[in-house]
């Protein structure tokens, strides 16, 4: 049976199993992908919340600036976009010689134009040409179309990609895309090189150049050295910190770019500046935390600059470490689960709510504060677990305690009573016909007064233990021990329609049970064998009787006093049991060996009318 120190133990193997089960599916190393992908979108409301709260929390570097090719754009170039390249390369060298910190140049071109008309192939090769120069003579950072596997494929011919800083600077544009289609990271490095250098991603290359500093690979990863990097655990990949929704970064169109270097002095805008030139079309936005649907879906320059701007502040999204993370949840179910073990189970449902809106509060505080991410998702599931385990065991060690209390009752009133008692706690009072045994030990003042006590309480346990077990046997309880005496009631909690021939036959058996003891025992040294019973079926009024602290069930009537002058005048006229007229005339049939004999028409102390008395003989052979 559960004791009450198994209900911290329970809680405690339950904390534990949330503990490794936290460490099992912590980040892109857990076991369920599916856990993942659930404490992903779930972080999502952290920074739809922190914009509501504090909108200014995560600082904007100004130095980040958006130059998007938009439609007007297109209007001034006057051109195709195939012939773009030379435009592009002479704005990217007038933004540098203005003083632009670096700029990125987030733009493909075609390096396959064989099946192309020659004068077309000659205009496109110009601005190849052209833009060679400009990553020659000033570094700019160039995209790469995508990665596949371990194959980097240029966007620009490998002749100006060489120029490129010999590749350093022609950097990865993509993102890494969530199963639920949402961009929430991407990669820090595109492809390795045998020389032990790397391509970074396009933004963390822009923010290498106009810095004028260099990531570097550790035993934990990779290092940046302006901030304290937070580590990216497996696949090296950034958690993009957006600043707002869309248009939080400051961005204008190219077209504002011409206005301005038409006038003297007006690219002096841009000196210091981090620019990244990028297209403005419906097909580069892309779903992000803030918005997922429609045209207003983020722009890919943007989600660039996002990542740009979390290197150039320090403003870097850290989730805990998988040992805190698996500590958290272990603690949330621990402390439900404790709650809910040693308390009732609406305050317990409170306060584990209550418990988890204080913990999502200090969630979104350490997001806001400090860009951290706690466990979201994976907190409800081991909460609900703790109260899960703690209301188990709360019900294990009740259930105990209500079967220690049912065997607690059955001893003190019986165990009818108890059963009656606790599907009703207060019986109601009714009229009913019972029988009454009354049973009384001959002899017993004498015997008390020359045994020793001890001896006297031993013997009346052994009594009361054979005498009870007789009466609990034939479905009466025991309504009180008076001393030596014991009131026994038949038909009663509970209905019965033998009631009558029960209680004769008990009679029978305790006479015929203390007469085998005491062929066991004939100096009558270790137990009470002689005995005088009385026995009465009548009306009687049933329920609890007491004042509001304390109470009993009793049966209260004329009828039950009856029987116990029954028993007293048993043994002033010497027989072992009498019984009244009503129950004899209940009684048809006696066991085998026995018969009724009558003594007669007795007068008891206040009944008007006289009542004939019978007594239970031995025949020594069988009756009918």
């Amino acid at each position: 049976m559960p004791r009450s120190w198994l209900r911290p133990l329970l809680v405690v193997l339950a904390a534990a199993s949330c503990f490794f089960w936290g460490l099992s599916t912590y980040g892109d190393s857990g076991r369920l992908g599916t856990v993942e992908l659930s404490e992903t979108t779930a972080s999502d409301w952290l920074f739809v919340w922190r914009q509501r709260l504090a909108p200014q929390s995560v600082p904007l570097d100004k130095r980040v600036l958006l130059l998007t090719v938009d439609r007007q754009a297109e209007v001034q170039l006057g051109k195709p976009s195939v012939l773009w390249t030379r435009d592009l390369a002479q704005i990217c060298q007038e933004l540098r010689t203005a003083g632009a910190a670096a700029v990125g140049l987030d733009f493909a071109g075609d390096p396959y134009l064989n099946k192309s008309p020659a004068s077309l192939r000659t205009l496109v090769e110009e601005g190849y040409a052209a833009l060679q120069d400009a990553v020659a003579d000033s570094p700019l950072v160039l995209i790469e179309n995508d990665v596949t596997g371990e194959l980097q494929q240029p966007a620009w011919p490998a002749s100006v990609v060489a120029f490129a800083d010999e590749g350093r600077n022609s950097c990865l544009a993509n993102f890494l895309v969530d199963p639920d289609g949402t961009i929430r990271r991407l990669p820090l490095v595109g492809l390795q090189q045998d020389r032990g250098w790397v391509n970074h991603t396009f933004a963390l290359r822009v923010a290498e150049l106009g810095l004028g500093l260099e990531m570097s690979r550790t035993e934990q990863g990779w290092s940046f050295p302006q901030h304290a990097w937070p580590s990216q655990g497996r696949g090296d990949t950034l958690r993009i910190n957006h600043p707002g929704p869309p248009g939080t970064i400051p961005q204008e169109s190219l077209a504002r770019y011409f206005e301005r270097a038409a006038q003297p002095g007006g690219l002096d805008f841009y000196k210091g500046k981090f620019i990244l030139i990028v297209p403005d079309f419906p097909s580069d936005r892309h779903a992000t935390p803030f918005v997922s649907t429609g045209l207003q879906r983020t722009l890919g320059g943007e989600i660039h600059a996002a990542a740009l701007n979390s290197v150039l502040t320090g403003a870097y999204l850290r989730r805990v470490p998988a040992w805190e993370w698996a500590l958290l949840l272990a603690a949330g179910c621990l402390l439900s689960g404790l709650v809910s073990a040693f308390r009732t189970p609406l305050f317990s449902l409170l306060i584990c709510v209550g418990i988890s809106l204080a913990y999502y509060l200090l969630c979104l505080a350490c997001f806001i504060h400090g860009g951290a991410i706690l466990p979201l998702w994976s907190w409800a599931p081991c909460v609900s677990l703790g109260f899960l385990v703690g209301s188990a065991a709360q019900f294990l060690l009740l259930e105990e305690r209500r079967l220690g209390l049912h065997r607690l009752l059955g001893r003190m009133v019986s165990r009818q009573v108890a059963d009656a008692m606790l599907e009703q706690p207060k019986l109601r009072a009714e009229r009913r016909q019972i029988t009454l045994l009354f049973s009384d030990i001959n002899g017993f003042t004498p015997a008390c007064e020359r045994l020793p006590p001890e001896q006297v309480l031993s013997m009346l346990n052994s009594y009361f233990q054979e005498m009870i077990s007789l009466i609990d046997g034939r479905g009466g309880y025991v309504k009180q021990f008076v001393g030596d005496e014991i009131m026994a009631v038949y038909g009663a909690p509970k209905p019965s329609t033998s009631h009558p021939r029960d209680a004769v036959y008990t009679a029978i058996e305790m006479i015929e049970r203390l007469n085998e003891l005491k062929r066991a025992d004939p100096d009558e040294s270790q137990g009470f064998y002689s005995v005088k019973l009385g026995i009465n079926t009548g009306e009687a009024v049933l329920g609890s009787v007491g004042s509001a602290e304390r109470w009993e069930y009793a049966a209260v009537g004329d009828d039950v006093n009856l029987a116990a002058r029954l028993e007293s005048l048993a043994g002033k006229l010497g027989y072992d049991v009498l019984v009244s007229k009503f129950t004899r005339d209940l009684v048809e049939k006696l066991p085998p060996g026995w018969t009724w004999k009558s003594i007669g028409i007795q007068t008891f102390k206040g009944k008007t009318s006289q009542l004939e008395v019978y007594t239970l003989e031995k025949s020594g052979k069988e009756t009918s």
